[in-house]
Order: C-alpha cells, then sequence, then structure tokens
C-alpha cells in the first residue's frame, strides 16, 4: 500500500547525514514511531549509536559489519555477523549471546 503521508508510514530510510542532524531524543522517536527502518550509508560511529540507541528500548540489535572499524558495533550488538573474512579483529567480535 503506498502512503503518501509520511506521517503515516510504517518504514523509514535514515541515511547517514540524516543521522548526524538527530538529536538522542530525535532518534528515539522514530524508533517509537516506525515499525520497520532501514539505515543507509552509515559511518562506523553511527552503527555504534544505532545499537545503542534502539537497546535502550530493550530491543534486540543485530549488526552486519565488513570492516575492522565495525567491530565496536558488532561487540555491542546482541548478535554480530560478519562475511567469511580471514580478519582475526573482525572474527573475534563475531557472536551470539543467548
Amino acid at each position: 500500500m503506498f502512503v503518501d503521508d509520511a506521517r503515516h508510514a510504517a518504514a523509514r530510510v535514515i541515511t547517514g547525514s540524516d543521522l548526524k542532524t538527530m538529536s538522542e531524543a530525535d532518534f528515539d522517536v522514530v524508533v517509537q514511531q516506525y515499525s520497520e527502518l532501514v539505515f543507509a550509508r552509515t559511518s562506523p560511529q553511527q552503527k555504534l549509536v544505532i545499537v545503542e540507541g534502539f537497546q535502550r528500548h530493550g530491543l534486540v540489535v543485530a549488526v552486519t559489519g565488513d570492516g575492522v572499524n565495525d567491530s565496536p558495533a558488532l561487540k555491542k550488538a546482541d548478535i554480530g555477523t560478519v562475511p567469511q573474512h580471514d580478519d582475526d579483529v573482525l572474527l573475534s567480535s563475531y557472536y551470539i549471546t543467548s
């Protein structure tokens, strides 16, 4: 179903540029307002902010990362996934908590 009014949309795409202008309170509103969120073109630091933001709401967070810079977000997430990779730093940050 197409919704032409963003106030009634169930999903939203948030870019790294969007995150730069959002306060913690703005982020919290977005998490509560939308049932589906896609984050695109985010920096490794922003991935960590995203993880922490969702965890503040008691949500389980999964992160996919493919670079050493993603390690902090992968470690903080409840589920961290990495593609098959020879990098020991990345592989050591891959885990699933029970």
